[in-house]
């Protein structure tokens, strides 16, 4: 088997019996990327001739493992195969991209290298093989295989259509999506949630006290909690709509990626607060740890048009804060250090 390398979107990405014909169609096969300037495009289309080189040649040829293991969860009908690391310093995990004979982007596989990410793979495919949304498109799932060293991995099909990442209007989720996404809205209390392992690990923590503090204070209102079904990762790259389509058209027709922190029993604000931060993202990674500038946006933003339910709006963020999603430490600590001013 021949082993060869490409770039694509400054990532290194391994190919597997790859030809001169799919190096050239690669914008089509992986989309998932928003549009960008002709300078990045340029830059882009720069790297892609980068095929040859041998930056990671001897890993792969000495963790003959890794070929095993892409090969046991390829596809009979998959002819070549795409693989990108998600973190090429841990090498964690990688994305498959399985094409057939006819150069099509047929099928999307995931393996994970270590338990943490093997249980998280582990219950995205639980959520694709047994959830159903009726408006909301999600990968069918195609298959999995349990490896002898316990890592894991599972392939869905392959989006059919040209899709991109979605194109954010406003830091508001769209209302529609948002319903969508909302199954099974219960009301609960408090003595209700402290039995949900996301609320054991926020409360376990003692990472932002101040916050802490600040949350508990909400629940002397009584005001019942709403949990509902989320997604819980709800940044751009996770929503994918298709390229041919108008804003207003394409809303009803958007297909959600990565379902790893989906929760059933969580706050009900979780997806528009993960859709807020995600908007923001840029802003928040680049402005200074603890900054009042992150603390000042949110309030003016998202507290100003949920500010009749600062517990939901808190409890979303704790529970962003227990499945590890980075940007909600970045906002918690700030709102902690600003609280702490005060």
């Amino acid at each position: 088997m021949n082993i060869k390398f490409l770039y694509f979107a400054g990532k290194p990405v391994v190919g597997f019996n790859v030809n001169s014909q799919l190096v050239n169609k690669m914008n089509l096969i992986i989309n998932f990327y928003p549009n960008n300037t002709i300078k990045k495009k340029i830059v882009r289309m720069f790297l892609l001739f980068l095929v040859f080189t041998k930056l990671d040649y001897f890993f792969l040829r000495k963790n003959s493992d890794l070929i095993i293991k892409i090969k046991q969860l390829a596809p009979i009908d998959c002819a070549q195969v795409l693989i990108r690391f998600h973190t090429l310093e841990e090498k964690s995990r990688c994305y498959c991209f399985y094409i057939n004979n006819d150069n099509e982007f047929k099928y999307f596989g995931k393996i994970a290298f270590n338990e943490k990410n093997s249980k998280l793979l582990i219950k995205e495919s639980t959520v694709l093989k047994n959830v159903n949304y009726k408006n909301i498109s999600i990968p069918k799932f195609y298959s999995e295989v349990n490896y002898m060293d316990g890592s894991y991995g599972f392939s869905t099909n392959a989006i059919a259509g040209c899709y991109r990442e979605h194109q954010k209007q406003s830091p508001y989720i769209p209302e529609v999506l948002l319903h969508r996404l909302q199954k099974n809205i219960c009301s609960y209390n408090y003595t209700d949630i402290i039995d949900f392992n996301w609320w054991q690990i926020f409360n376990s923590s003692i990472e932002f006290p101040i916050f802490s503090n600040k949350l508990l204070t909400c629940f002397e209102t009584n005001k019942p909690i709403l949990l509902s079904c989320a997604h819980g990762d709800m940044g751009s790259e996770n929503i994918l709509e298709n390229n041919s389509e108008t804003y207003a058209t394409c809303i009803n027709n958007l297909v959600i990626i990565d379902w790893e922190r989906y929760c059933e029993y969580a706050p009900y604000l979780t997806d528009a607060l993960g859709y807020w931060l995600g908007y923001h993202h840029q802003h928040i990674l680049l402005s200074p740890s603890g900054s009042q500038d992150i603390y000042s946006l949110f309030c003016e933003e998202f507290i100003a048009k949920y500010q009749d339910d600062i517990l939901a709006v808190y409890l979303a963020l704790a529970y962003l804060i227990a499945v590890k999603y980075d940007l909600a430490s970045i906002l918690a600590k700030s709102i902690n250090d600003n609280l702490e001013i005060k």
